[in-house]
């Protein structure tokens, strides 16, 4: 994606899997997309899933950078 040339684009991070939290960042930065969704597993199959509050910190890093379009928000499933 980062070596892409078009002017337009939108990086998707769902089903987030855990990560770190300032690797994601950067990658995403560096990718300048106009738009980034991200969301946790709709379909309950109980995936590597990072903490809320993980994610969270993410979202709100990339909103300072791109448009952030926020899908399924809730603990991890492991998390209750």
């Amino acid at each position: 994606m980062l070596e892409l040339q078009h002017p337009r684009k939108i990086v998707t991070v769902e089903p987030v899997l855990d990560f770190d939290v300032d690797i994601m960042e950067k990658w995403i930065r560096e990718i300048r997309p106009e738009a980034c969704y991200v969301g946790y597993d709709s379909k309950k199959n109980y995936l590597p899933e990072p903490e809320l509050r993980k994610v969270k910190t993410l979202i709100k890093k990339l909103k300072e950078t791109t448009d952030v379009r926020v899908k399924t928000i809730r603990p991890a499933w492991w998390e209750n």
